[in-house]
């Protein structure tokens, strides 16, 4: 396990939205979140994504947080893997979007750990990375990654990710318990950047 240290959240400096990377999002499953009953759901509405956003590129990482602000979800961000679990131990996201390139803990390593206390069925981690090959792909399903897209990740496709997320989120109870026995839902992995061509390196 890699060592880390204490770290603050900085405050962040949103920026102008990036340009991003085009795909096919065709039959994506999303990930589900336990709620407290139908009942209630349909009292209360449909609650907010809660996204966390881990990437050492401030800029960037603001750009996107403002952009998910705006798409209508509740996102807090971390400019490293340490800072990361600290705050998602505390907003115990629904989505994560992982920088896979990050100094003293990398993307890989930051999943383990989220994982060991937020299963698939409650967080939906996707990998961020420039340079991915088919090694680099299966490293990070091992490290429990769900999805691993490529650098730059374009807006509609990020914003329909999400639109899936919350709607699987709040699908009322009955539903998603059968979605969680298995038989009917695609594994992830085969979705991550099928058409892109791979530029040589490993994670």
């Amino acid at each position: 396990m890699t060592a880390f240290g204490t770290c603050e959240l900085e405050p962040a400096k949103l920026a102008g939205t990036d340009d991003l990377h085009r795909q096919q999002l065709a039959n994506l499953p999303a990930v589900t979140q336990p709620t407290r009953n139908a009942a209630d759901s349909s009292r209360a509405g449909p609650r907010m994504l809660r996204v966390l956003v881990i990437d050492d590129e401030q800029d960037k990482t603001d750009s996107l947080v403002k952009l998910v602000g705006r798409w209508g979800h509740a996102a807090r961000w971390a400019y490293d893997g340490a800072t990361g679990l600290k705050v998602a131990a505390a907003q115990h996201p629904d989505v994560v979007l992982l920088d896979l390139e990050m100094p003293f803990m990398d993307g890989c390593e930051v999943a383990r750990q989220l994982r060991l206390d937020l299963p698939k069925c409650q967080c939906f981690i996707i990998g961020v990375t420039e340079w991915a090959d088919e090694h680099c792909r299966r490293h990070c399903t091992e490290a429990g990654m769900d999805l691993v897209l490529l650098k730059p990740v374009e807006p509609s496709l990020m914003e329909t990710l999400l639109m899936l997320e919350l709607k699987r989120v709040n699908r009322p109870r009955t539903d998603r318990s059968q979605k969680r026995d298995g038989a009917s839902r695609t594994p992830r992995s085969r979705l991550a950047v099928e058409t892109t061509a791979y530029r040589g390196t490993s994670c």
